[in-house]
């Protein structure tokens, strides 16, 4: 129910991005969603009881429909994130056969691990596929019976059907099940291309791919494909897809092309083996040395690379030049990191000057502009002052060619945009050869190159007409009335004058409970039109949790219900007029939240070398944490660990095994390989809970950039996922259900498909001790 806003303009973002959990893709940073009002108009018993029983069928399908989805781990290693599941699948008959997506299997005949629901590994073959439409089978080869759920059909299926979403999100965890999400149908096509079938508003993320979309009656609509920048568009493979092409898949035969990656090897991976005799000169090595020390200012979040990630939507593009660029600058940045203190001018260790360059090397110094499409966002405003005045209209003329030519399956555009994996990349030359032959083109069958493209609709990917749009809103009429309960009871925050945090009022006498680490500064409290100073009073450092004061009395407290939702439940959380921010379903029920996600290499280690996992053959080094005991040892990325103190580490099972019996503060002797080269070096172990957490720039640009996330979403002792699209600034407010009840307190905005709660049954006995008696 996240995706009203999208509607009341015409959707014109297609170009879109494989949800790999290795990959780094591209998309501009989605907007937030905040539901519209709704309509003016009584609301009826009827409308509320028609959501409470959908919600009734979503409660008794959850189990069912998370025992048949898998995840889908091809034999290759782990990903650089740790996590090793990579993408996600649905068991449809008893025997083990699974339906998943073309880009998680890649092949025929394919040996794969699958995941259960139940914690067990079981092995798999990829069978067939029909690559354009990203459709794909396997089938367990361990012989047994497993839970399995009916298939449905697609093509029935219209705008505003309530659905489903099942899949692995952020890779297999196995200290959590796979979250559900709800959403509904918003376009309905035949699934041609990896764009033209179901679109819905269930959000989505990298390892979701291949996991199963059903309908309110638990039976598989489609299979989850690729995302667009917004979270309300999220592309599935129909179902009929697959019964259409269902003898030929399972015979293993493959139908069509794999779409190309939208990006090459992901910054957080090993380049391919096969790569190297595949590029000229020494190409592969210099690719290779830039890939290491960009992994290593990943890791260390160095503040140029992320305001270049950022602006690139997570996905950093370069040109050969500006590759050699940045090369020789952070060449010098190291040589000068290791100067020592009284070095001088000429030393060995001090680093060369750099010159600057002649007027007649000026143009080859200077990288080739290349121009990226993106979608169909105001190309003119967006480039304003970036590029000249010339360039930015011939770009915003292209789009406009172009979304036109996507909107009517153009052959040759489709191709292209398929080709590179959604991602339509064309340098200036390009892209004035294609819009002259265009206009030709355009000219020969008597387009007006001038006209309005919303009255062509040329752009209507499927948008809602004027009654689904009013059906879309109709669930709200019930929601916002089950809300504005709670607008005398919600309040704003700011911190310093800015907006920061949104608080529940939980005694009369001016006491208000919020998140603690978005509160700094001096604290303003707005409550209705008043606004008053507040006073921190206490935190409960453990839960996030804050009590301000304010100089009020006679307020109105939130009513809480001392309950635990469960899964499948469906909530809303008020803002502080009490209108509906954002609708949504419990995902995963009340756990406790890690610091890190455990996935299948879950190391509850005490001590630590401080390196991120590669993709590599063996215990291969993704990345090495600054100022980590690998970093002060001299390990680097790319680096493969044979051997702990002697005992030999094949593979990173056994790496984490092996450090199992040290204590933070123990050295141990390391033995790697560095090219090919064996090396051996002493490392002073740290405690595991001193590493850094991992950020990734790409899961914060999907989730609406980096400040839509809260600060501190990691270590929680209780709570429970949901899938309402929130920013940072409204956690700390009541979530209610559908009886109208407060059951939790939002505590963190994750990523792009999860928000957390602390259940009332948590919260009531903390506060009890937080609030003055």
């Amino acid at each position: 129910m996240k995706a009203l806003t999208t509607m009341r303009g015409r959707t014109r973002r297609l170009l879109t991005l494989c949800l790999i959990a290795s990959l780094c893709t591209a998309a501009a940073a989605p907007s937030s969603w905040a539901a519209p009002p709704a309509p003016v108009g009584a609301t009826t018993s009827s409308e509320l009881n028609e959501l409470k029983a959908q919600q009734a069928r979503s409660i008794a399908l959850a189990d069912k429909l998370v025992a048949a989805t898998v995840g889908v781990m091809p034999d290759q290693g782990p990903d650089g994130s740790g996590m090793m599941g990579m993408g996600s699948g649905v068991i449809v008959s008893k025997d083990g056969l699974i339906l998943t997506a073309a880009h998680v299997t890649r092949a025929t005949g394919k040996h794969v691990t699958v995941l259960l629901s139940d914690g067990r590994k079981v092995k798999a073959e990829s069978l067939g596929s029909v690559n354009n439409s990203d459709a794909s089978m396997m089938r367990i080869t361990d012989k047994g019976e497993y839970p399995y759920v009916e298939l449905g059909n697609s093509t029935s299926l219209k705008v505003g059907d309530w659905c489903l979403a099942v899949g692995h999100a952020g890779g297999f965890q196995v200290d959590r099940t796979a979250p559900i999400r709800l959403g509904r149908v918003l376009h309905n096509g035949d699934g041609a291309t990896m764009v033209t079938g179901i679109r819905t508003d269930a959000a989505m993320i990298s390892g979701d791919s291949g996991g199963p979309l059903f309908d309110m009656n638990g039976r598989v609509i489609g299979i989850h494909s690729n995302i667009g920048p917004n979270t309300s568009i999220n592309h599935h493979v129909p179902v009929d897809v697959f019964k259409a092409h269902w003898d030929e898949m399972l015979a293993g035969k493959m139908i069509g092309k794999v779409p190309a990656e939208a990006m090459g090897p992901g910054v957080h991976g090993g380049l391919p083996k096969d790569l190297e005799g595949k590029l000229p000169g020494g190409a592969f090595a210099k690719l290779q040395k830039f890939q290491e020390m960009l992994q290593q200012r990943l890791a260390a979040h160095d503040p140029e690379l992320m305001k270049m990630a950022a602006e690139s939507g997570g996905r950093l593009q370069i040109d050969e030049a500006k590759m050699a660029e940045l090369v020789d600058r952070w060449e010098k940045e190291d040589a000068a990191k290791d100067k020592p203190a009284d070095a001088k001018e000429g030393d060995d260790a001090a680093p060369p000057k750099p010159s600057k360059p002649s007027k007649d090397n000026d143009a080859a110094a200077t990288p080739a502009k290349k121009v990226e499409v993106g979608p169909g966002d105001d190309i003119k405003e967006k480039l304003q002052g970036a590029v000249p005045d010339d360039l930015a209209a011939k770009i915003a003329k292209f789009q406009k060619m172009l979304m036109r030519r996507v909107a009517a399956q153009d052959p040759e555009v489709m191709k292209l945009v398929q080709e590179s994996g959604g991602q339509l990349q064309v340098d200036a030359t390009k892209m004035a050869e294609l819009v002259e032959r265009w206009e030709k083109e355009d000219a020969a069958k008597g387009v007006d190159p001038d006209a309005n493209d919303d009255e062509l609709g040329a752009l209507d990917f499927g948008a809602p007409s004027e009654a689904e749009r009013e059906a879309l809103q109709k669930p709200f009429v019930a929601i916002e009335a089950l809300t504005k309960r709670e607008a005398s009871s919600t309040v704003s925050i700011d911190c310093d004058g800015e907006p920061a945090v949104l608080g529940a009022i939980v005694d009369k006498r001016g006491y208000i409970v919020t998140k603690a680490s978005e509160l700094h500064g001096k604290l303003t409290v707005h409550v209705g039109d008043d606004t008053y100073d507040g006073t921190l009073v206490t935190q409960r450092k453990d839960e996030d949790l804050a009590l301000v004061k304010i100089d009020a009395k006679n307020l109105t407290p939130v009513r809480f219900a001392n309950v635990d939702p469960v899964r499948g439940t469906w909530v809303a959380c008020p803002d502080p007029q009490g209108n509906p921010m954002a609708a949504g379903i419990v995902s995963v029920n009340t756990r406790e939240i890690p610091r890190t996600p455990q996935g299948l290499m879950a190391n509850h280690n005490k001590a630590a070398l401080g390196i991120g996992l590669g993709r590599g053959d063996g215990a291969s080094v993704g990345t090495v944490f600054k100022g980590s005991a690998a970093e002060k040892a001299g390990l680097k990325a790319g680096d493969v660990i044979t051997a702990v103190d002697g005992q030999e580490t094949p593979t990173i099972q056994t790496l984490v095994a092996s450090l199992s019996k040290f204590e933070p503060g123990d050295e141990v002797t390391v033995d790697y390989k560095r090219d090919g080269n064996a090396a051996q070096t002493t490392v002073k172990l740290e405690s595991i809970n001193k590493l850094p957490t991992h950020e990734n720039p790409m899961v914060a640009a999907l989730s609406g950039g980096k400040d839509a996330l809260s600060k501190r979403r990691t270590t929680f002792p209780a709570a429970f996922t949901h899938d309402s699209v929130l920013t940072a600034r409204q956690c700390g407010g009541p979530v209610v259900d559908l009886d109208g009840r407060v059951v939790a307190i939002n505590i963190a905005r994750v990523d792009r498909t999860a928000s957390y709660a602390v259940p009332a049954s948590h919260l009531l006995p903390i506060l009890r001790k937080m609030i003055p008696q």
